[in-house]
């Protein structure tokens, strides 16, 4: 548990759904980091490997797609982008 309770999400300040309303409130920082240390600690492992999971996979698929297109000749129709 991250010691969400206290955020409210149902009142979205001027339409923004990731908009604070208390602007003293920080989520793994300052009292909150203290309080729920393994617990951000754990967030902030997921989150690391999510991002460089998904940095990878996206590097991957664009390689196989420009190797595709190289292999067929396709190249010559693909413009500066």
């Amino acid at each position: 548990d991250l010691g969400l309770d206290d955020y409210s999400y149902d009142d979205y300040s001027g339409g923004r759904r990731l908009a604070k309303k208390d602007k003293t409130k920080y989520f793994c920082k300052g009292t909150h980091k203290s309080l729920h240390q393994s617990e951000c600690e754990t967030y902030h492992e997921e989150l690391r490997a999510t991002v460089i999971f998904s940095v990878a996979l996206s590097t991957l698929l664009l390689a196989l797609l420009w190797s595709v297109l190289g292999k067929l000749k396709l190249t010559r129709y693909v413009g500066y982008m």
